[in-house]
């Protein structure tokens, strides 16, 4: 079906696409979705769809909802792979990261897993508990955004450039109140996020360094399929890069805006969301004004995106 009419790019979501529910009908689509889960159950020691299907108070937690979203899209992804689906192209927005390392075969799919639970370890052992929030900016220029933050009294910096109006930010909780405080005038939101910590900032460096010891004795493989990296925007070409570009993803935003332009100079024009959510479909969309875009999520989005493939291709084969 893929006759590289349209260049595909897998997208994978991260924290916060977790919903109850996740992953029930994907699990059900094949033998393959449901292994994915069973693998994930068996490095974690608990059962993953349980999880994903009946504890909203779990998923709400970022230990657990990190698990329940990689098992999601990976599991979104061996469905359109039995479908004979290639990507061309990979990007995971910051947990999705690590997704993608599966996908281009760097990392056996339980190697994927330990490596989750060594980035949860780390971060529940070294992440600061109190005082620490993320805040996305909905509405303002993120050059306007990062000269405020310069500004501030408490640490706070850029986490992830999601889009030409969209970025989150990240650092001490006095730090992050001070701007958006300051930026809800000409906001059209300010949404403070519900995590455990202040990701993709300085704050991280603790969690950086433990989980940097941590894989210094993992093999990652280059990757088959190239996979765009959220700390330099750019294609990651060895698995040396992967592992000291892992260690940054800590203390680095995610450019995901800048990662969209360089798949646009690519001639990238299909974009399927494997995961919970539709998110990165959407910022997508508000990046490349002409992308498709297209989700699976659910046996419904699942039925719907491999007919609209077919009909894309045999469209534009004529």
């Amino acid at each position: 079906m893929n006759e590289k009419i349209h260049k595909i790019c897998f997208l994978f979501p991260g924290q916060g696409s977790q919903k109850i529910g996740m992953g029930k009908e994907i699990s059900k689509l094949f033998k393959s979705c449901k292994e994915v889960f069973e693998c994930a159950s068996e490095i974690f020691g608990f059962s993953v769809l349980n999880l994903c299907e009946n504890d909203e108070e779990s998923l709400k937690k970022t230990e657990f909802a990190q698990i329940a979203i990689c098992a999601t899209n990976i599991s979104a992804f061996s469905a359109i792979k039995e479908k004979g689906i290639k990507a061309d192209f990979l990007v995971g927005h910051s947990l999705g990261q690590y997704c993608s390392l599966y996908v281009a075969n760097i990392l056996s799919l339980e190697d994927t897993f330990k490596l989750l639970k060594i980035r949860i370890d780390s971060i529940k052992e070294f992440a600061p508990k109190k005082n620490t929030s993320m805040c996305a900016i909905i509405g303002v220029d993120s050059k306007t955004i990062e000269e405020e933050c310069k500004k501030a009294n408490s640490y706070v910096a850029c986490a992830n450039f999601n889009s030409a109006n969209q970025t989150v930010i990240s650092g001490e909780t006095e730090g992050v109140l001070e701007v958006s405080k300051k930026l809800e005038k000409i906001a059209k939101r300010c949404i403070l996020l519900n995590v455990s910590s202040a990701f993709h900032c300085n704050l991280m460096k603790d969690v950086a360094l433990s989980f940097a010891e941590k894989i210094k004795d993992i093999n990652f493989k280059n990757p088959t399929i190239p996979i765009y990296s959220n700390v330099t925007a750019n294609k990651i070409k060895t698995g040396n890069e992967i592992k000291s570009l892992l260690v940054e993803h800590f203390t680095s935003p995610v450019l995901f805006t800048k990662i969209l332009e360089n798949l646009e100079k690519e001639n990238v024009s299909l974009f399927i969301e494997l995961g919970q959510g539709k998110t990165l479909s959407s910022l997508t969309k508000k990046t490349l004004k002409n992308a498709i875009t297209l989700n699976i999520e659910d046996k419904s989005s699942f039925l719907k995106t491999i007919d609209s493939l077919e009909n894309i291709f045999k469209i534009s084969a004529k």
